[in-house]
């Protein structure tokens, strides 16, 4: 099971990054389900800031082929980050989260 959130600083620019991540997961696997959502974060002075995003859901046969998935989208997460200026992006993969930072293009995983 993979999950991947996808923010941006614009519905538009969301939604073509939603497409982008669709796209080449569907190249792979059969199907995704994608949800629209929002997560909210306290600011440094205190005021709450909620933000859009699109959580896209993966169902794979095993954790090899989520492993696979995650490889082959790994590319397009770095891009992703770099041009939404995200500070970093979360992925839950087989119950596990993975952060990737720009700083540290190599995922962190529990």
């Amino acid at each position: 099971h993979l999950t991947l959130f996808v923010t941006a600083h614009s519905e538009k620019e969301r939604l073509e990054w939603e497409e982008v991540f669709i796209d080449k997961i569907l190249r792979l696997v059969d199907g995704v389900s994608v949800y629209d959502g929002y997560g909210a974060f306290r600011m440094k002075d205190g005021s709450i800031m909620k933000e859009h995003h699109s959580r896209i859901e993966v169902f794979g046969e095993d954790a090899h082929e989520i492993h696979k998935l995650y490889t082959w989208i790994y590319p397009d997460l770095l891009d992703y980050l770099f041009r939404t200026e995200q500070e970093c992006v979360l992925v839950l993969m087989n119950g596990n989260s993975s952060l990737i930072y720009l700083e540290d293009p190599t995922p962190v995983l529990p």
